[in-house]
């Protein structure tokens, strides 16, 4: 038995030794996030779809974030993973395993990219106003949402291509890349999470620099200002 095999093993002793005061504590708490999730996202959802003026750019990618983590929960969270925490072990099939890890996946990769691309709309709103009508329009914006998703729903294929397969993590009470997949992993880190990251970052970065440069150009200008009235009085 592998090192990796001992440590799933291990996991999985720990996740059935739960007392019960554990079991019930951890999926009431996992129950009440996942209320949360459906609520919020419900009505943010909602509120957008009956309120003419919420349609706005901005809100399209609130929409599309709204809408991953409102999937992430319907479709893996509350069925399977709810599920696996209340019996402390995995109960369902190969399938779904494979089922869950790309969903989780997908969603997660979804919502991240998402969020590079709301960095970039505030970036463009407010350091580059001049280009941001060019840019985003709400087709343009439409196009955008849409190959994030499907840049998305590609991010696992080439593992599950290779032959590979998820497994279930018991400290995770989900299925996921295995713990020895270094390379694959190193991989997903890199493009889907650190390249968004690094557009995340620039991004507001330089919203900060161009906001504290407004307002000390604000602040210099009213200094002016007093003093010529003064000046004058």
């Amino acid at each position: 038995m592998t090192s990796v095999e001992d440590q799933l093993k291990e996991m999985s002793k720990e996740l059935i030794s739960r007392s019960t005061v554990q079991v019930v504590l951890e999926s009431g708490l996992y129950a009440i996030i996942l209320v949360l999730l459906f609520v919020g996202n419900f009505i943010t959802l909602l509120v957008m779809a009956l309120n003419v003026r919420m349609r706005t750019i901005p809100n399209m990618f609130v929409a599309s974030l709204a809408i991953s983590d409102f999937l992430l929960g319907a479709l893996s969270a509350c069925p399977i993973g709810l599920t696996t925490l209340v019996t402390s072990q995995w109960p369902f099939n190969d399938t779904t395993c494979q089922y869950q890890g790309y969903t989780v996946v997908t969603l997660a990769v979804a919502s991240m990219q998402t969020l590079a691309l709301m960095a970039v709309n505030k970036y463009f709103r407010i350091v580059r106003p001049a280009k941001y009508r060019r840019y985003f329009t709400k087709k343009k914006t439409a196009i955008m949402i849409f190959i994030s998703w499907f840049y998305s729903m590609w991010a696992t294929l080439p593992y599950f291509l290779s032959g590979h397969k998820m497994v279930f993590h018991p400290a995770k009470f989900f299925c996921y890349l295995p713990i020895d997949s270094g390379p694959f992993t190193a991989f997903m880190v890199t493009v889907y999470i650190g390249l968004p990251t690094c557009v995340i970052a620039f991004c507001y970065v330089r919203i900060f620099q161009t906001v504290r440069s407004h307002n000390n150009n604000f602040q210099t200008a009213n200094v002016r200002r007093n003093t010529v009235k003064r000046g004058r009085d």
